[in-house]
């Protein structure tokens, strides 16, 4: 043993407990990284009980297996009989064997013989909730360690239980805060490719916004100006939510532009973009999606629906048309038909695209929004502009759901033609 632990045996037990703790005591406060925390206790350890060798071990995977976090003594690997391991570990108690070799317990322990050990403490990194490894001293020489010892390795293994654990919660906050940072970053991205404005277009009006439920999303709408003069309108919705699905839908955002800028007709554009989703997207991961095209001058709607909630066209007179023909989801077969379908805009008719975010919103006492719903709301909102109209839509689905947690994203997209 060293001259300073020699030194600090010849001290009163309360004495040198009472240094170690309060050293100890002010670990705790300290922010260091891990491996440091642990050479820091092994440093009190010894100052403790003058031990041959000590090591700290932590419960690491699945199932948890000790693995040695701290070492200090002679010898390239210390190696803890299991019978003293599971003793501590099952039975949250301290171990303190006076002669290792004569001990019945540890009879037959090979790693016991073939170290030579004959003095040992074993106690358990206890945080009053769980067993997160143990603190783990030998000596070759019998009888080396006292209950007063025992009483004091077991104290400390509790502080370095304390440790490990702020340690741990402090590196879990630090990655979280990492986390949000890139979600932030991503959201803003994320929102950066929808548009920021809607089109300016003769003798129309149009809206359009979306609010993820969480960070980012999985919902988007685009407006493009066609190679064929006609203003392109779509609003897709990739099944899940959170990174993943954003990641899939700015993949598809990208392909979209890319193809709908071109003069393709509507079924070759939707028939690519399944390919495209078929391609990238991950197994049971899908797109509902419907994507229209106005001819400004004739007034004449085309479109397709892949799956997704039927639009709601809002005549100025009070019929409600629903958008539905098309074909099934994106993602699911790279070879899928898609028919497109048309339909005239008259003065005053209103398009409502939207995700189910806006349909399946719940109420505190389980009742979903649902079409029947939103269909009432937007006959008795039709004369609005597409701002107005959007806003009591927003409204309305909050005051339904009391301001509930938001379980889906919602995204809305609306083309009113001027009366």
């Amino acid at each position: 043993a060293s001259a300073p632990a020699q030194a600090a045996r010849v001290e009163s037990p309360q004495a040198r407990a009472f240094a170690i703790m309060s050293r100890a005591t002010e670990d705790l406060v300290a922010q260091r990284p891990l491996p440091q925390v642990l050479e820091r206790f092994m440093d009190m350890v010894f100052e403790a009980c003058s031990p041959d060798r000590a090591a700290i071990l932590l419960l690491q995977g699945n199932p948890p297996l000790l693995k040695v976090q701290a070492q200090r003594g002679p010898g390239e690997r210390l190696e803890v009989s299991r019978t003293i391991a599971d003793l501590v570990i099952q039975g949250k108690q301290a171990v303190i064997i006076e002669d290792a070799q004569m001990d019945q317990q540890l009879a037959g322990s090979e790693s016991i013989m073939l170290q030579g050990i004959r003095s040992a403490m074993c106690v358990p990194l206890w945080n009053n909730r769980e067993v997160l490894g143990i603190l783990y001293v030998d000596s070759p020489n019998r009888g080396c360690f006292s209950r007063d010892d025992l009483a004091l390795v077991t104290l400390l293994g509790n502080v370095v239980a304390v440790k490990i654990e702020n340690v741990r919660l402090f590196q879990r906050d630090q990655a979280m805060r990492e986390i949000e940072k890139e979600l932030s970053l991503a959201a803003r991205i994320q929102q950066r490719l929808l548009p920021a404005e809607p089109p300016v277009v003769a003798g129309y009006q149009l809206a359009g916004m979306n609010k993820p439920c969480k960070a980012v999303g999985g919902d988007t709408f685009d407006y493009i100006m066609r190679d064929n003069g006609r203003l392109g309108i779509a609003l897709g919705d990739v099944s899940g939510k959170g990174i993943g699905a954003a990641l899939i839908m700015a993949m598809f955002q990208s392909a979209f532009r890319a193809h709908a800028g071109t003069d393709i007709g509507l079924r070759e554009l939707v028939s690519r973009l399944n390919k495209a989703v078929c391609q990238n997207a991950e197994d049971g991961k899908f797109i509902t999606f419907f994507c229209a095209e106005i001819d400004l001058e004739s007034h004449v709607l085309r479109y397709v629906n892949a799956g997704h909630n039927p639009p709601l066209l809002i005549r100025a007179g009070g019929e409600v048309e629903k958008l539905s023909t098309g074909g099934i989801i994106l993602g699911f077969l790279p070879d899928s038909p898609y028919s497109v379908a048309e339909t005239g805009m008259g003065p005053g008719d209103v398009l409502v695209m939207y995700s189910d975010g806006i349909t399946e919103a719940f109420s505190p006492s389980e009742e979903e929004y649902g079409e029947a719903r939103l269909e009432q709301l937007l006959l008795a909102e039709r004369g609005r502009t597409p701002v107005e109209i959007q806003d009591a839509i927003v409204r309305s689905v909050a005051e339904f759901s009391l301001g509930g947690e938001q379980d889906d994203d919602m995204t809305l997209s609306l083309l009113k033609r001027n009366s």
